[in-house]
């Protein structure tokens, strides 16, 4: 179930980011409440569950002081991610993602398709990275 709310709130947020650009706050606050409802009250976890917001927390920071170079919209989703994923699988799927998009644009740099101000949507490579470590976290 959890598996199925995760891969929809990342394909849904994939899809728009790369067609417009943004992020959808509506889902962003859908999967916010179904998480918190999920994860405190039908599986009955500990508080400790929302250190998984840490990872979202230190994007919102970056959004901010980078002026928005890193979109909110992405640190938010980042934020939802955590209350699913707790703070390790959270920090390992945003790490793996940030690897995957640096790779990503130093290729489109060397290949002189882009400069380095282009802006390209981060959440297929959330999405890439939360299907990366469930994939390595269950051979």
């Amino acid at each position: 179930m959890e598996h199925f709310l995760i891969m929809s709130f990342l394909g849904i947020n994939s899809w728009i980011d790369i067609r417009k650009k943004q992020i959808s706050l509506l889902s962003v606050g859908f999967f916010m409440v179904v998480g918190i409802v999920y994860e405190c009250v039908v599986l009955d976890k500990n508080p400790a569950v929302f250190w998984g917001l840490l990872p979202g927390a230190v994007l919102l920071g970056v959004s901010k002081l980078s002026r928005e170079a890193l979109g909110m919209g992405d640190a938010l989703l980042m934020l939802v991610l955590g209350i699913y994923l707790g703070l390790e699988a959270a920090f390992d799927v945003l790490l793996l993602a940030l690897f995957l998009a640096a790779v990503w644009a130093g290729i489109l740099i060397l290949a002189k398709k882009k400069s380095r101000s282009y802006a390209f949507p981060f959440v297929p490579f959330l999405m890439i990275g939360y299907v990366g470590r469930w994939i390595l976290c269950h051979l």
